[in-house]
């Protein structure tokens, strides 16, 4: 069997739900990994790191999701402490954490339906690779 690779992350910032997130743990801690979340998931980005790597790409594709939260607790739980800011959000004080999930929540209002819950846009590229013979 041919060795393979396949591979899954977060697309295009604009179309994800979270990116609101970065900003908003920025001005409150120095961290290195917001800006480079979004980056392998820009244009063919993901599938060219591949090539490089010595891969011959057999399927590339984005899929469009939500990300589905029974409410705003578990939105913010999902996107602070699980997410790609959980060092961030581990350097941050009680105050601090407070204001960062008042100003998520406010962040992602758009998403928030009459029942409370949140339906979060994402946006996830996927690609499929074998080793180069």
């Amino acid at each position: 069997m041919e060795p393979r690779l396949i591979l899954a992350v977060w697309g295009e910032r604009a179309r994800c739900g979270w990116a609101k997130l970065f900003p908003i743990v920025d001005a409150e801690v120095t961290s290195e990994v917001c800006p480079l979340f979004f980056r392998l998931g820009q244009g063919d980005t993901l599938a060219d790191v591949c090539s490089n790597a010595g891969f011959d790409v057999t399927t590339r594709c984005r899929i469009t999701t939500t990300l589905d939260y029974s409410d705003g607790d578990q939105a913010c739980d999902a996107a602070f402490t699980g997410g790609p800011v959980a060092l961030a959000w581990s350097r941050l004080d009680d105050e601090a954490r407070s204001r960062s999930r008042a100003r998520y929540l406010d962040a992602i209002g758009t998403w928030r339906h009459p029942d409370r819950t949140y339906r979060i846009p994402g946006e996830f590229v996927i690609v499929a690779a074998s080793v180069r013979t």
